[in-house]
């Protein structure tokens, strides 16, 4: 909804600790699981 705040945000953020975490999280399952789950649902 807000963009130009949570840009801001996510720019401070993915500097300290935001980077980190969604990586790691997305080289692991959490971010890359639900994409193909979206994906398989959407060809269905």
């Amino acid at each position: 909804m807000i963009r130009p705040e949570p840009k801001k945000d996510q720019q401070a953020e993915t500097h300290q600790t935001q980077t980190p975490e969604p990586q790691a999280a997305a080289h692991q399952s959490p971010d890359q699981q639900p994409t193909p789950l979206i994906t398989d649902y959407a060809s269905l």
